[in-house]
């Protein structure tokens, strides 16, 4: 398996405590860092290639998506262009940027400016990817919103 370059510490990717501590134990154990997170029950179930909606449950995306705003997604195996992704980090979701810096690196990042940017590997993202953000869908008002959204 392709490692990530030796300067990248992939618990610094992550500000969740409990996501970072489970990197820096696989890191410190000398694990691969991609087979540090293992896919259990899928996140997305029944989606097939369908869109299906996702709640924005931290800020680390704003101000492009707020707290109160859900996402259609389309789910994915991989990197498939610039754009926001949703990665599984550990049975979570997670949404984040990801740009394309040369055929085998990519920088994931927050539009939130207090959380930290990060290059990693192709290979890395790609274990990680579960689905691709299509659009932003902004509730007016949250009290109605049908039982179907509600996560």
């Amino acid at each position: 398996m392709a490692q990530a370059a030796p300067s990248l510490r992939l618990s610094t990717l992550f500000c969740d405590p409990f996501v970072a501590s489970a990197f820096a134990r696989a890191e410190r154990d000398g694990h691969e860092p991609a087979a540090a997170v293992t896919k259990p029950a899928p996140i997305l179930p029944d989606a097939g290639d369908r869109l299906r909606p996702m709640p924005v449950t931290a800020d680390n995306m704003v101000p492009t998506l707020d707290v109160s705003d859900f996402v259609m997604v389309a789910p994915m195996d991989g990197f498939a262009g610039n754009g926001i992704y949703v990665l599984d980090m550990l049975g979570a979701p997670k949404l984040c940027r990801i740009t394309r810096v040369s055929s085998d690196r990519v920088l994931v990042s927050h539009d939130h400016q207090n959380y930290p940017s990060s290059e990693v590997s192709r290979a890395t993202i790609d274990a990680l990817i579960i689905a691709k953000a299509v659009c932003k869908i902004e509730m007016l008002d949250r009290m109605v919103t049908p039982d179907a959204l509600v996560f």
